[in-house]
């Protein structure tokens, strides 16, 4: 994937459609990171299809059998069928992979270094994994996004929960969580191929956890 584009509707199922192949759940997203959509719950159960993700870039409603109970600003309630795309004329859209089950049991190693202008929080924790036998030979395999904030580390395992707050500047998301993914703004990935996301053992994925531990720590 190109790391450059612009942010609109098109964009977002263009790139869309290449996530949906390699067998990753996405949804739009708006310029808050929050899900441009009126309901993604269905979503975390069953992904977008390649025909439903251009429904929706047409701003039309998809699964109309989803029905929610909305209220208007006047108080009065409705019923509102199907899901679709929120966003105001020429909001941009990102995109985000939504993780879990839905997505081959994805899971992403969030570090929040935007406190940390020398990187030190990821250097350790790249430091700490190429120095542990389990993981470094893996260490090359896993797809890495820089971000905004700093950086998520992609990889599957047999075994993963919901979204975990390690410590204060690193969480995990997993079941029932999303990920901000390119081509959102600020986003790319500076390692690994998204068609090959790693899959990790249950002991390797623990030893992950306690290294990102082991790296807060000694960031701190």
């Amino acid at each position: 994937m190109s790391n450059s584009l612009s942010n609109t509707t098109t964009s977002f199922s263009t790139f869309g459609k290449d996530y949906l192949s390699f067998g990753l759940s996405i949804m739009p997203i708006n310029e808050k990171n929050a899900p441009a959509l009126t309901s993604w719950t269905d979503l975390q159960k069953k992904g977008l299809t390649q025909n439903e993700l251009l429904t929706l870039a047409k701003k039309a409603p998809i699964r109309l059998h989803i029905e929610q109970e909305w209220t208007k600003k006047d108080g009065t309630k409705f019923i509102n069928k199907g899901i679709s795309i929120i966003n105001k004329i020429g909001e941009p859209l990102g995109l985000a992979i939504i993780c879990g089950a839905v997505s081959k049991n994805l899971e992403v190693i969030e570090l929040d270094c935007i406190c940390d202008k020398t990187l030190d929080l990821y250097m350790n924790f790249k430091t700490l994994i190429l120095l542990d036998d389990s993981l470094a030979n893996l260490f090359s395999d896993f797809l890495i996004a820089s971000t905004n904030k700093g950086y998520h580390i992609y990889y599957k395992c047999e075994e993963i929960e919901g979204n975990q707050q390690l410590a204060v500047n690193i969480q995990t998301i997993g079941e029932g969580g999303y990920t901000v993914a390119y081509p959102s703004v600020g986003f790319k990935f500076i390692q690994g191929d998204v068609r090959k996301i790693p899959t990790v053992s249950v002991k390797q994925r623990k030893k992950l956890f306690e290294i990102a531990l082991m790296a807060a720590k000694n960031w701190k």
